[in-house]
């Protein structure tokens, strides 16, 4: 099968590409997790096969998409004509460019503030910041998010697991200036 006939059958575009990303890594997560000690695998199985199971859902979802070019058929006079609708404008192509460039910008931020604040921090904040600023969620709405995602990390790692998660790169030098 070449490349030609593969890209005929499933859209490449930044979307599916993202969503493979997103399925390879969390895969790879739990993959690799399996040579790990029981206590060891706790973390990333417990992120990584929820996490596969929505890039799958959501690799899906992207392939059988509509491309945004819609097939219409029109019968004049008892004969069946086929006509193609050109696809988005220019402007919403556009538009959706920008949004895939801002959803990967949250990608980064998401994982650039665990490695530096870690999980307990990031986290809350992470989904305070992405609730206020991309879907315009109420203030109201955004703290208990935050709440409720602390409060889940703390019932289902720290009490239930009993699995202590990454403190980040700068929490430690932090804490140590109030001790």
């Amino acid at each position: 099968m070449s490349i030609k006939s593969l890209s005929s059958r499933v859209p490449i575009n930044g979307r599916v590409a993202m969503a493979a990303i997103m399925l390879a890594i969390f895969a790879a997560m739990i993959l690799m997790a399996a040579a790990y000690p029981y206590k060891s695998r706790l973390l990333p199985w417990v992120i990584g096969i929820p996490g596969t199971v929505l890039a799958l859902i959501q690799l899906v979802h992207e392939i059988t998409a509509p491309s945004g070019s819609e097939t219409i058929t029109v019968v004049d006079h008892g004969e069946t004509v086929t006509q193609i609708e050109p696809a988005a404008d220019a402007d919403e192509a556009a538009v959706k460019q920008h949004q895939e460039l801002v959803l990967i910008g949250y990608l980064v931020l998401l994982v650039v503030s665990h490695v530096l604040l870690g999980f307990w921090i990031a986290s809350p904040l992470f989904v305070a910041v992405f609730l206020r600023l991309y879907e315009g969620a109420s203030w109201r709405f955004v703290i208990i998010s935050a709440a409720a995602t602390w409060l889940t990390l703390y019932v289902v790692f720290d009490q239930l697991l009993t699995v202590g998660v990454f403190e980040g790169l700068l929490t430690p030098y932090v804490t140590d200036l109030f001790e």
